[in-house]
Order: structure tokens, then C-alpha cells, then sequence
């Protein structure tokens, strides 16, 4: 009885090494994207390990309105402009948020680096932050903890958390 469950096991293990890989789907098509010929700014923050809604919480802010992405993009670097589909949210939350835009600092713009400490590395989370403006285009993301970013961040990462309080109360 050993022997044929031993030769089950093995059978079957080699059936599960074979080589004959699926084709890949072909691509969807596109949803209406979250980038636009218009200046905007996306915020927000984003956990890995965690479980529901709340864990990646993504805002478009435009000069006359605020979006939220539908589809929560765990943000990535390399994934720029970030995309998903959007719901427009209410404009008295876009009044009590629009000020953000005022918080992004030239420094960030010009910046060659795109990672600012080690977001979401120890499960801390981090912010992201996508901006169009006027041609400038760029995203980032930045550790929460306030001691691994440079100090010209700490304002925006500061308003950008209390805007997704502001925006998910």
C-alpha cells in the first residue's frame, strides 16, 4: 500500500513539473484612465499586508474636482501614470482637500529620486503622490516614517494623511 501511494505521489509530481505553459491572455482593453491632458494630482497611501478596502486609499484631485481610484493600484515606481477606473466624490470634500496641491514642493518635482526611505517595507506603509502640471509629470512614493524622508516632505506626507482622514470620515 506504500508502494502505490509512494508512485501516486511521484506520478503526479512529475505531471505537475510539465513544461506546456498556457498562452497569455491578451490584453484587456483599456478602462477610462486616471491620467488625463489636464493637471492633476494623485495622492494617497498604500499598505501591502493588510486586508480590505482601506488598505490602498488613492485620490485624483484636478483643478475643479476629486476623484477616487476604483480599482486601488498597489503603487509602483515603474507604473507610471498609475490607472484605474473613477468615481467622483462629493465637492465638499474637494474644498476641504484642495489646498494639497499647494503642498507639493519644487524640491520633489526636481528630484532624481522616485523612492524616499523604504515605503511599506516593515509593513508601515507608504504615500504616493503622482503629478501633471503644466508639463512637470512625476511619481513617488515616500515612507510614513517621518525620520526617512527629507524634511521638505513632511509637510505634504503630513496633508496627505490627514486628507484621506478627511476624505474616508
Amino acid at each position: 500500500m506504500k508502494q502505490l501511494i509512494f508512485f501516486s505521489l511521484f506520478l503526479f509530481g512529475l505531471m505537475a513539473c510539465s513544461k506546456d505553459f498556457p498562452e497569455p491572455l491578451p490584453p484587456a482593453e483599456e478602462p477610462s484612465k486616471t491620467n488625463s491632458e489636464d493637471d492633476y494630482m494623485l495622492f494617497g497611501y498604500f499598505r501591502g499586508l493588510c486586508g480590505g478596502e482601506e488598505c490602498i486609499e488613492i485620490f485624483k484631485l484636478t483643478d475643479t474636482e476629486l476623484f477616487e481610484l476604483v480599482d486601488d493600484p498597489y503603487p509602483n515606481t515603474d507604473d507610471f501614470p498609475l490607472s484605474s477606473d473613477l468615481t467622483i466624490l462629493d465637492q465638499s470634500l474637494y474644498d476641504q482637500v484642495a489646498y494639497l496641491r499647494d503642498l507639493v514642493p519644487q524640491e520633489l518635482i526636481d528630484a532624481e529620486e522616485s523612492t524616499f526611505g523604504i515605503p511599506d517595507a516593515y509593513d508601515q506603509g507608504g504615500f504616493v503622490i503622482e503629478w501633471n502640471d503644466d508639463g512637470q509629470t512625476g511619481l513617488w512614493v515616500m515612507d510614513t516614517d517621518s525620520n526617512a524622508i527629507p524634511d521638505y516632505l513632511h509637510e505634504l506626507a503630513t496633508g496627505i494623511y490627514e486628507a484621506v482622514q478627511i476624505i474616508n470620515n
